[in-house]
């Protein structure tokens, strides 16, 4: 390879692709060392995994996806971490070897990768290769969206080598210097932002929520925690589980408490009016009595008597006499 500075750190052309291939048949050597381990509490973990205490290790092969809102660290054997920010999705693999180089691929989201890297190690992304020109410390942030967006932040010191970028699809290559801030366009190292300002690791953590004040009588604005502090409530008084307040006894002959107030009473203040009398209950409709029989009368002796001198006397009609 030639040195970077001929190239003027921009894009170069290249006679020949580069070819990186990691064949993984073999099981873990014992003297090889685990690529790193992963809380299984923050990522979902395949490939050659074994899990012990909430932590899944890595053999030679393996791939880590971040649970929602979290990032999932990857803490490598030979020293650093890569973060996996949330939802985003890493491979990560190694050669059957005693001094294996490490290859990282990004499929999707972001990641921040922080360790010492050697020239064989390799990070790659849909349409793009990363590798150090030399081994040093790596400070890398890097995104990529849906549509091939590919954001670049080198926070490598000032002292740490350079990055050499290649196309999966064409030869062009660029190198980046560190303290760059970059995007490249669809994927594309011919159209290049080198001005650009978006982060490019994971989103800083989202702050908790303030509590929402309790306004008061008076209109002034009291926190939960200012409401308590001034009215504290003995929850455990009113459960039972310690006892009430205790007040020493008045001794006798001692005024405790002195109440002082004024009775007046007005005698020519109007009576009070007297509430209507109840309306009385209706009554049942009387029942038409019947009228009174008129007793049989049972004759006598002296009623038949005077029948008889009636009807010969004055009871018959009185007939007139003619003179002729």
């Amino acid at each position: 390879m030639k040195d970077p500075a001929q190239h003027g750190l921009g894009p170069v052309k290249h006679g020949t692709c580069l070819v990186a291939a990691f064949v993984l048949l073999a099981a873990v050597s014992p003297a090889q060392q685990p690529i790193g381990t992963v809380v299984t509490e923050n990522a979902s973990i395949s490939g050659l995994v074994t899990v012990s205490n909430q932590k899944a290790t890595i053999a030679n092969q393996g791939s880590i996806t971040a649970a929602t809102d979290r990032t999932a660290e990857l803490t490598l054997t030979r020293g650093g971490v890569v973060r996996v920010c949330s939802t985003s999705s890493i491979h990560v693999s190694q050669a059957n070897a005693t001094d294996p180089p490490l290859l990282l691929a990004l499929d999707r989201g972001a990641l921040e990768a922080s360790f010492p890297v050697t020239a064989s190690d390799m990070l790659m992304t849909p349409d793009l290769r990363f590798q150090a020109s030399a081994a040093g410390e790596l400070n890398l942030h890097l995104r990529v969206t849906p549509n091939g967006d590919t954001c670049v932040d080198n926070r490598s010191k000032a002292d740490a080598p350079l990055l050499h970028v290649t196309s999966a699809f064409g030869p062009e290559g660029y190198f980046i210097k560190p303290g760059q801030h970059l995007l490249f366009v669809g994927g594309s190292l011919t159209r290049v932002i080198d001005t650009e300002t978006t982060a490019c690791g994971c989103p800083p953590p989202q702050p908790e929520p303030a509590p929402v004040p309790v306004q008061v009588a008076e209109g002034k604005p009291v926190t939960p925690t200012q409401a308590a502090a001034q009215h504290p409530f003995p929850e455990a008084q009113s459960a039972g589980l310690a006892p009430g307040p205790v007040t020493d006894p008045v001794p006798i002959g001692e005024v405790h408490t002195q109440i002082a107030t004024t009775l007046s009473v007005n005698g020519n203040a109007p009576k009070p009016i007297p509430p209507p009398p109840p309306a009385p209950e209706p009554q049942p409709p009387a029942q038409p009595k019947k009228a009174a029989e008129k007793p049989a009368t049972k004759s006598n002796a002296f009623q038949k008597i005077g029948h008889f001198f009636k009807h010969i006397f004055g009871g018959g009609k009185q007939v007139g006499v003619s003179g002729n």
